[in-house]
């Protein structure tokens, strides 16, 4: 027997799953945020294709529409970074207002 079968028969005992790390599952990553850093994405993609054919052709009319697709990637990538800020503050201030409820709360049991 190799050692594969027994890690495999182990998997299989313990029911042990692999998951999808790469996932995002954090409590700040909505549908708002996949919308923003998919139009990032697409931003980026068109830039790397504007400077391939700028690459290929060498011609004045792609350099306009590279600095263009240059221009249009640095905004997707700003919107991107302050929408991702912007919701991370969001969900940190409404832990922090749960917290100090809870601790006023808190207090309030441990003063009677």
């Amino acid at each position: 027997m190799t050692k594969s079968v027994f890690i495999d028969e182990a998997k299989k005992a313990c029911e042990v799953k692999r998951t999808n790390v790469s996932k995002k599952n954090n409590v700040w990553w909505n549908l708002e945020m996949r919308k923003v850093v998919n139009e990032k994405k697409k931003a980026w993609l068109e830039l790397l294709s504007a400077k391939a054919n700028h690459r290929v052709q060498r011609k004045d009319i792609l350099k306009d529409e590279l600095k263009n697709a240059e221009c249009m990637y640095k905004d997707a990538k700003m919107r991107a970074k302050e929408c991702v800020k912007t919701r991370k503050n969001e969900i940190k201030e409404r832990y922090d207002r749960k917290f100090s409820e809870n601790f006023e709360a808190n207090q309030k049991l441990l003063k009677v």
